[in-house]
């Protein structure tokens, strides 16, 4: 800021949050409309949870050590060229939040926090966070293939979580005949419940 003081000076004459404050913060432009801001937000951070999910996944080839940084740099990157010019590009609610508590440290007023009707919490928080829940919903329903994911969770594997739980329920309750009985029926992988269990 303290290099740029002079010249903001000289050119707006105060420090003006529509003028020189957007380039610090996160704000749509003037013609945008907040369904198109939002849906930029919440589609640049599902692609950036899906990167994040996909380099992570032993079972997807991930790249050697050292890469991910570098393939997230270069993801983040070229989402901001592709979807950061209407909204100046979020993706991240500390990208925005950061930078608008240090424009209001250098002098800027309180009024960038409630500027496009309080973009600051529903394009720099609701939407990133709604883009993030989508983003790792589609990496589960279209690539991840391991069972560790309650989206790729079968039913039967459900049910015998279930048995599982309600044989351990019932070994601290003691009542071992029909816990003995979930037991063998969980080890002989026969769903059909016997006689003695009902």
């Amino acid at each position: 800021m303290g290099v740029y003081y002079d010249s903001i000076m000289y050119l707006d004459g105060a420090l003006l949050p529509e003028s020189t404050g957007v380039s610090m913060y996160t704000q749509p432009r003037d013609w945008i409309r907040p369904s198109t801001a939002f849906f930029c937000e919440l589609l640049g951070s599902g692609v950036i949870t899906c990167t994040v999910m996909a380099l992570g996944d032993s079972g997807n080839s991930p790249p050697g050590a050292g890469m991910h940084a570098f393939i997230i740099g270069l993801v983040v990157t070229a989402t901001s060229m592709a979807l950061s010019w209407p909204t100046r590009g979020c993706f991240n609610p500390a990208r925005d939040f950061g930078p608008r508590l240090a424009a209001l440290a250098v002098g800027y007023p309180t009024s960038s926090f409630s500027a496009w009707n309080s973009w600051w919490i529903w394009g720099g928080w609701v939407a990133p966070m709604i883009g993030g829940l989508l983003g790792a919903l589609m990496y589960d329903l279209c690539i991840f293939k391991g069972g560790e994911s309650p989206v790729n969770f079968s039913f039967g594997r459900w049910r015998n979580k279930a048995l599982k739980g309600e044989s351990n329920v019932l070994k601290k309750a003691f009542r071992s005949r029909r816990h003995t009985a979930i037991d063998k029926r969980l080890e002989s992988g026969n769903m059909a419940a016997p006689e003695d269990m009902r």
